[in-house]
């Protein structure tokens, strides 16, 4: 992204999620597709994107050891939701396909972080997992996020992440929940609250104005807020 753009266009997003809880339902037209002839993969688009050009998901898709063209169905409003994770349909060499697509800010208001709560550990030594949707944001942002790990814990040398040094945190695997390592869903895992906070630290960021956008839940529902 341009570095001339104004810091007053720039959105600085962090999503931290929390045991939330996302429904996808079988996209239409899929239903008599069995699982194992559908390829799924991971993307990014940019709200209001009404072709592939403005996402990263792929012209074409190795199918069987040959390289095939994908059509994707796209319609003026799949993107219409920043931070929604949407389902994308497609057709590759005669096979279905499928995207699960993070929706992002226009690229008129570029993020300064994308932050996938829950996948840098947590305070019981639970390790680092990897973010499928993070990268797929880090790739069409075009420019340097500010945090280049999806989650991390912060100390005085990384200087930014959560902050655990007095409020402990729990990863959703803690307690039975999901296991960020086998889910890359943004809305179904993420930190708990040992006791009453989560706390991130982030850095100092150029003067102007920001908007900070964050989903989290405290029941059976989440979206971002």
């Amino acid at each position: 992204m341009s570095k001339k753009r104004t810091v007053r266009n720039r959105l600085c997003s962090i999503a931290m999620t929390a045991m939330l809880l996302f429904g996808l339902y079988p996209p239409f037209g899929l239903s008599d597709v069995s699982a194992d002839s559908v390829y799924t993969i991971h993307a990014a688009a940019f709200m209001g994107a009404r072709t592939a050009a403005e996402t990263t998901l792929p012209d074409s898709m190795e199918m069987e050891g040959q390289s095939a063209p994908v059509t994707w169905h796209i319609g003026e409003d799949t993107f219409a939701v920043p931070y929604d994770t949407v389902t994308v349909t497609g057709t590759a060499g005669g096979r279905a396909v499928l995207a699960n697509v993070e929706v992002i800010p226009p690229s008129s208001h570029p993020l300064v972080y994308f932050v996938d709560s829950g996948r840098g550990g947590d305070s019981l030594g639970n390790g680092p997992s990897t973010s499928p949707l993070y990268e797929a944001v880090k790739e069409l942002t075009g420019a340097p996020l500010l945090n280049q790990l999806p989650e991390q814990k912060f100390d005085a040398t990384n200087g930014w992440g959560f902050d655990d040094s007095v409020h402990k945190v729990k990863n959703s695997k803690d307690g039975g929940h999901t296991d960020p390592a086998a889910d890359p869903s943004i809305w179904v895992v993420g930190l708990r609250a040992a006791n009453d906070h989560i706390i991130y630290q982030l850095k100092a960021l150029e003067a102007g104005t920001y908007t900070l956008s964050s989903g989290f839940t405290t029941g059976t529902a989440a979206a971002p807020a």
